[in-house]
């Protein structure tokens, strides 16, 4: 497949959009009813997150009912939700409502289970392949492996067409979750490792054998300045970013070719998984930018027309001063100017921490622009094609 950098490519047209927000019924991602967290994370690895979705079989069956109604999948065709985990509700409640539902996820691999430690198993490429099916559940195909490699010749699914891919919660996260982002993570930390063993171990190796011969060695010096000159190239070499962008947007053209004329691909922010903690209120500009940039990408790649699922304005405004209220025993209906500047920084394109491949909202988008800023918090996103 070709590779390409779908943020730094210009849309060669501008698409409709549609916004759901809190008035649309059934949208349980954006209910302003449900307190909003303003704590910061309190530990990198918190499992669960603050909205109200982790490991509850029920909120996840409600997530899939709403997408399901809203967007007619039935009439769209067959399900495919992509890095499930242990959350088959998704694929369960679609196969309930008669749809034709198939999953996939790398940890479903016979040999994963046989890993104790899951951090090496998820940087381990055997787990990647091209999918396979494995042992389902009612009404479920499940399949192992890389949903980035579905179009190759040993892919099971490769003449499969859908009428929905989703990623709900598995696409990217600031908190601990296993998602396609710390996929290509680990890909990059794998790269790095290799450029170390390679070229800066026998370094270190060189310098303890001179440190035992004579401690003080002047030669030392010399090495600790090629080690330096060492590391300085692999971060030049190996950018995170990079990687992480081209598996982002390599899965996206994969996804795409396995679309049906008339189907979707959904992204469902990982505040609402079964498992992890996704992003924290401190995180959500970047959620926000993360969105615009999919959004970006979406056109790129011939979008008919995408949805934005989040909170308006005025209603953040109100939960975010309810939640401080309570948090501070202070019975007042407007935040304090700290927390009122970080909510102005949820409002606009011009105060988003954006990556530098997406340029401003405004020049690229001027119509969409004004309507993308309504929205104060993206909680999803759907790409018709």
């Amino acid at each position: 497949m070709e590779r390409r950098n779908l943020s730094n490519e210009r849309p060669g047209r501008s698409i409709p959009i549609e916004i759901i927000d809190e008035t649309t019924k059934g949208n349980v991602l954006s209910d302003p009813s449900r307190p909003v967290c303003l704590t910061r994370k309190k530990f990198w690895m918190d499992l669960g997150s603050t909205e109200g979705f982790s490991e509850s079989f029920e909120e996840q069956e409600k997530i899939a009912k709403f997408i399901a109604n809203t967007f007619d999948i039935k009439d769209r065709g067959p399900t495919l939700d992509v890095g499930f985990g242990l959350n088959t509700a998704i694929s369960e409640t679609f196969a309930g409502q008669g749809i034709a539902s198939f999953a996939i996820d790398a940890r479903q691999h016979p040999g994963w289970k046989h890993e104790a430690n899951m951090g090496i198993a998820f940087r381990t490429e055997q787990f990647w392949t091209p999918p396979f099916e494995v042992k389902g559940v009612e009404g479920v195909r499940i399949f192992s492996g890389d949903i980035a490699l579905i179009s190759e010749a040993k892919s099971q699914l490769k003449d499969q067409k859908f009428g929905l891919i989703l990623f709900n919660g598995s696409w990217d996260s600031t908190g601990f979750n296993f998602t396609l982002a710390s996929r290509h993570e680990s890909r990059a930390g794998d790269k790095k490792d290799q450029f170390r063993d390679r070229n800066i171990k026998p370094l270190d190796d060189e310098i303890k054998r001179l440190t035992r011969r004579q401690p003080g060695h002047p030669g030392i010096y010399d090495i600790f300045r090629k080690i330096d000159k060492q590391r300085k190239l692999i971060d030049a070499e190996v950018c995170v970013e990079d990687y992480v962008s081209e598996g982002k947007d390599k899965t996206l053209g994969s996804c795409k070719a396995h679309i049906k004329k008339g189907g979707i691909i959904g992204i469902v922010s990982s505040r609402y998984a079964y498992w992890g903690g996704g992003y924290s209120f401190e995180d959500l500009p970047t959620e926000k930018a993360e969105f615009v940039d999919i959004y970006r990408k979406f056109t790129v790649l011939g979008a008919k027309r995408v949805y934005f699922v989040g909170m308006s304005q005025a209603v953040l405004r109100k939960c975010v001063a309810k939640a401080y209220s309570v948090s501070t025993d202070n019975p007042s209906d407007t935040l304090n100017p700290q927390e009122s500047a970080y909510v102005e920084k949820l409002l606009g394109s011009s105060n988003l921490p954006l990556k530098e491949s997406v340029v401003n909202l405004d020049e690229v988008f001027a119509e969409e622009a004004g309507r993308i800023r309504q929205m104060a918090r993206i909680d999803a996103i759907f790409a018709e094609f």
